[in-house]
């Protein structure tokens, strides 16, 4: 069994942390004040940031009999290898800049990760378990920390 982390769980725990706390601000600023829209905005912004992070992937476990583990705050999705279509590498623009991803799709569904150091390593115990998988995108040829990415 390989294990490749995303992301730690502490990490993750407190990003919530500072959602919570910036996104309780705006709100408690428009309880006293009688409210703004702007404040508004970003208190609903802080819950959708609240609900996101749980669900996002921090553990990729790729075990010997088939089975892909992505591991969540909220539960684990098991995929097997043979229902794995495509693993793909996309930019994203987000609010700081460009930010890489991964996306593996699998029988109608999709799982979104951030771009990892083990991302390589991921895709070649996906495609030794499951060769037909597709690769697409552009960090397998890409170093996307570097200048040209």
């Amino acid at each position: 069994m390989e294990t490749f982390t995303v992301c730690s769980r502490s990490s993750l725990f407190v990003n919530m942390a500072m959602i919570a706390v910036c996104g309780v601000l705006p709100l408690i600023a428009m309880g006293n004040r009688g409210g703004s829209p702007i404040l508004l905005l970003f208190g609903i912004a802080a819950l959708l940031g609240l609900f996101a992070v749980p669900r996002s992937v921090h553990t990729i476990r790729v075990e010997n009999n088939g089975t892909v583990h992505f591991e969540r705050l909220l539960g684990t999705t098991r995929v097997n290898v043979r229902d794995i279509s495509v693993l793909e590498g996309f930019r994203k623009n987000e609010y700081d800049g460009m930010v890489w991803k991964m996306r593996v799709r699998y029988r109608g569904c999709t799982v979104t990760a951030p771009f990892f150091d083990g991302a390589p390593a991921f895709i070649s115990a996906v495609r030794a378990l499951e060769p037909r998988v597709y690769v697409q995108g552009e960090w397998p040829t890409l170093d996307p920390w570097s200048q040209t990415a």
